[in-house]
C-alpha cells in the first residue's frame, strides 16, 4: 500500500497513524518524515515537538545515522523550537552602527570591541 500524499501535507492525526503503521507503507521514507516534521506548516510547534519525540523513538537507529546522511536535517530536527542565539544588548547612546571609511572599522556596536571589515568589503566601502 501507498502514502498517497506528501508528508508535509498530513495533518497531526495522520502522522500518527502514518508512524505506528508504517509497515504496512511501501513507499514510507523515514528521512523524508523528519525532514517533513521541521517544514510542515499544517502544524503547531507544539505538535511538531511531540511528533518529533515520537519519531526519534520509533526510529533511534534511523536518526543516529542521519547525522551522517542528511547532517542539516539532522541539526534542523535537533533544534526545533529553540533559540539558537542570544539577542544582542544594546546600552544607550551605542545605537547606530558607524563605519570610518579610513580605517574600514564598525564603532557603535554594543560591544566594546570593533570589528574590522574583511578587505573587499573596506573596498567597497573605501569606493563610496
Amino acid at each position: 500500500m501507498k502514502i498517497g500524499k506528501q508528508f508535509n501535507t498530513l495533518t497531526y492525526h495522520e502522522y500518527l497513524q502514518l508512524i505506528e503503521n508504517r509497515k504496512r507503507f511501501t513507499d514510507f521514507n523515514t528521512l523524508g518524515l523528519f525532514r517533513s516534521i521541521v517544514e510542515t506548516t499544517k502544524l503547531s510547534l507544539e505538535e511538531k515537538l511531540e511528533l518529533r519525540q515520537l519519531a526519534i523513538a520509533t526510529f533511534a537507529k534511523t536518526f543516529d545515522f542521519l547525522q551522517l546522511k542528511d547532517p542539516r536535517t539532522f541539526f534542523e530536527v535537533s533544534t526545533l523550537g529553540e533559540t539558537l542565539t542570544k539577542p544582542m544588548k544594546v546600552r544607550p547612546g551605542r545605537i547606530s552602527n558607524v563605519i570610518n571609511r579610513k580605517s574600514g572599522r564598525v564603532s557603535g556596536l554594543a560591544t566594546e570591541t570593533s570589528a574590522r571589515i574583511p578587505g573587499i568589503a573596506a573596498a567597497m566601502i573605501r569606493a563610496l
